[in-house]
């Protein structure tokens, strides 16, 4: 299987945070300021941490839009 992925830039503070995220089987690795973070949906269809690195919730919450946006 090939690795689905796309790479955008969010605003934080006086920031532009590059991040990437990468489809996987039940999960997306994200990598924002070179950490990862897995993140996937609960039975809740809310989106949740699974592993990794914490994210700032405007961070988060950006990131799962897009992700949302791209292939959902």
């Amino acid at each position: 299987m090939l690795d689905i992925s796309f790479g955008f830039g969010i605003g934080y503070g006086t920031e532009l945070v590059y991040c990437e995220a990468i489809m996987r089987d039940n999960y997306f690795e994200v990598y924002a300021w070179n950490r990862r973070t897995d993140i996937r949906m609960n039975d809740e269809m809310s989106w949740q941490i699974w592993r990794g690195s914490r994210l700032p919730f405007p961070i988060f919450d950006e990131v799962t839009k897009r992700i949302e946006m791209q292939y959902l």
